[in-house]
């Protein structure tokens, strides 16, 4: 980007035209004043700097006023030639300059304000103008609890093309400001709009599913969220294959693995539903099984945490094995590592050195808010249940607790657990609490 353009000095005024692709306009230049004359209209230049070179920002203030564009920006344009041959003097105006400005194949985005908001949803959009033959291959909104979100964060994709879109933007915490760019992707390149904000309400707005939990923190909101959601009705171990296809279907019968996915890429391999199951497996690839999240041995393999969709899910059978009964951690050094990047090793997490298994960062929330259901729907019916290295039989241990928590909040709530949560409601009757209210994790244990 150039971001001065010199001016050959030899009085005291100036004349200059500005060619715009087509476009060329004359401007009288006052070098005493700064001032530049656009048909009739005064305007300033702030920066004409002794030497005579001026700031693009005003160059670009003139062609806003020209052609009307208000949201004509630096990053949409480029200076393509600076001519100072033919100088002459009309009226003693002693500059004559000839800036050449393109544009940059760049679309330009504008955010929406948010119009709709709850606890744990809002409602936003954009607008995607071209500014020359732009294919716009993606748009969305991308957002955030921190300043300038990028679609590195969470984000929404909401087809192609130009025009305005609106979407709904889901998994969010409560009582809480957050930051949203739409975005638009353009010869493999991201460009964004302005930040907007906005803040969910409280908690104390909820479904009538939770109704009962209004005002409640601590022990009493896990009592009472046990109270709502032990009310189920469990399929047999056996038929957790079946559920399947309505909880973990990536489409196409194609199996959400979440110990082999690559979001946002091509994972080395993946499992039909129903013709993949294990049987046997040597090496990684070869079939899929029933993943506990909460390992079968921290239970005493008791039949209803057994058959609880809430914390199982179907994975890779060799990646299933290599977990076994190790907590999930944060590993310091790898001993063995899964094609998507899982792995397991000694623990880097303050308060436990052993090993443990390790998750990708796209599916830590996806099991931190599987193993707090665990606590919360077994609370007070673990009797029969042993400890583990994470757990002291309901209970999650202090360092595993802020472990979660922090994973409950770095990979907010996904569409896909949404999806996944309203299936094993409509299979077993109850919902994870923490799909759809993630703050209740820190209202029980912070």
């Amino acid at each position: 980007m150039v971001n001065k353009v010199s001016f050959i000095k030899r009085r005291t005024s100036v004349l200059f035209s500005l060619l715009f692709l087509a476009i060329s306009t004359t401007f009288a230049f006052n070098r005493s004043t700064n001032a530049v004359d656009i048909k009739g209209s005064n305007h300033i230049l702030g920066d004409v700097t002794q030497d005579g070179s001026v700031n693009i920002n005003d160059v670009l203030a003139i062609m806003r006023h020209v052609l009307n564009i208000t949201t004509l920006s630096e990053e949409g344009l480029q200076v393509a030639d600076v001519n100072l041959d033919n100088a002459i003097n009309i009226n003693d105006a002693v500059y004559l300059l000839r800036i050449v400005i393109k544009i940059i194949n760049n679309p330009l985005i504008e955010t929406l304000d948010v119009t709709v908001v709850s606890a744990n949803e809002a409602t936003g959009g954009g607008c995607i103008t071209p500014m020359s033959q732009t294919e716009i291959t993606a748009r969305g909104l991308c957002w955030s609890t921190d300043n300038n979100p990028t679609i590195e964060n969470n984000h929404t994709s909401d087809g192609t093309g130009t025009g305005s879109f609106s979407c709904n933007m889901t998994g969010l915490m409560a009582n809480t400001t957050y930051y949203v760019r739409a975005y638009a992707i353009s010869n493999a390149q991201v460009f964004y709009g302005r930040e907007v904000s906005f803040t969910t309400t409280s908690q104390s707005q909820l479904e009538p599913y939770y109704s009962s939990v209004a005002g409640l923190t601590g022990t009493a909101l896990k009592t009472a969220l046990h109270d709502i959601i032990s009310n189920d009705d469990h399929v047999s171990y056996a038929q957790l294959m079946t559920s399947f296809y309505s909880t973990d279907n990536k489409g196409s019968n194609i199996v959400w693995d979440m110990y082999s996915d690559v979001p946002g890429g091509t994972p080395d391999y993946y499992y039909y539903l129903g013709s993949d199951q294990c049987g046997e497996y040597a090496s990684e690839g070869d079939c899929y099984n029933r993943e506990h999240s909460w390992p079968q041995s921290w239970f005493n393999e008791q039949d209803t945490p057994r058959t609880d969709l809430n914390h199982i899910f179907p994975t890779d059978g060799f990646v299933n094995f290599k977990r076994g009964s190790y907590p999930f951690g944060e590993v310091k050094n790898a001993d063995w590592t899964s094609s998507n990047g899982s792995k397991l090793g000694s623990s880097m997490t303050s308060g436990y050195s052993g090993t443990v298994f390790e998750p990708i960062d796209e599916y830590k929330g996806d099991f931190a808010r599987a193993l707090l259901y665990m606590s919360v729907r077994y609370y007070g019916e673990d009797s029969q249940w042993d400890s583990s290295a994470m757990t002291d039989k309901s209970e999650i241990k202090p360092w595993a607790i802020v472990m979660l928590l922090r994973w409950n909040e770095s990979d907010p709530v996904s569409q896909k657990e949404i999806n996944r949560n309203n299936a094993v409601y409509e299979i077993q009757g109850n919902r994870n609490p923490f799909i759809d209210h993630p703050e209740f994790a820190r209202m029980i244990w912070d």
